[in-house]
């Protein structure tokens, strides 16, 4: 199943591409996030299922971590050998959204995840990142760090679970503000979508 150990082997031909937007690099982050979501996806089967404290539901997350574990030395790899954020002009819009994508599941390493967050603050400013991404992992910088989310990005199911609810923000009252800036929805669409459609973390 898991293939960053060759990842690894190949980057060094991957990132010496002198093509504009870089295909085999592309080719190498799109295998590794096929592999990241492989268990993402079951999470909604897996706890309807079984429930959200069951024993399969565990195990289910070991195995994401594991494959988490296993990206971070090849994520940290690219970053290393281009030495800014991989943008739009380097693998296209989808191949960009593919890294953060997987950058945004490294919260066992939030050094790192700061670290791009920076290089991404500096692509995004040239129009060469998206604000709504830089905004997403913005927000799962903050909650690593100091516990509260700046653009209520990040949401889990209240104490009763009756319905979902923004993760700890930084200034609450004018979130929305923040939010229709960078091109997001208001905090209460974004709740009403999550309980129609991620409603089996409600039960």
């Amino acid at each position: 199943m898991y293939k960053s150990v060759l990842y690894i082997i190949s980057l060094s031909v991957s990132l010496n591409a002198t093509a504009q937007v870089n295909d085999s690099l592309n080719k190498v982050i799109k295998t590794m996030l096929g592999e990241d979501f492989y268990f993402r996806y079951q999470i909604d089967s897996i706890t309807a299922r079984f429930g959200n404290n069951s024993a399969e539901r565990k195990q289910l997350w070991r195995s994401i971590d594991s494959v988490d574990n296993l990206h971070n030395a090849v994520l940290k790899r690219i970053i290393k050998q281009t030495k800014k954020y991989p943008g739009y002009n380097v693998l296209g819009k989808e191949g960009s959204k593919n890294f953060w994508n997987l950058v945004q599941h490294q919260d066992h390493d939030t050094a790192f995840q700061l670290k791009v967050l920076n290089l991404m603050h500096d692509a995004m400013l040239k129009n060469n990142a998206s604000p709504i991404d830089y905004a997403y992992l913005y927000d799962r910088v903050m909650l690593n760090t100091i516990g509260k989310q700046y653009f209520g990005t990040q949401f889990q199911p209240n104490a009763k679970k009756k319905t979902y609810e923004p993760r700890p923000l930084i200034d609450s009252i004018n979130v929305d503000s923040r939010r229709k800036q960078i091109g997001l929805h208001p905090i209460k669409e974004k709740i009403d979508y999550l309980n129609r459609t991620s409603y089996v973390h409600l039960k």
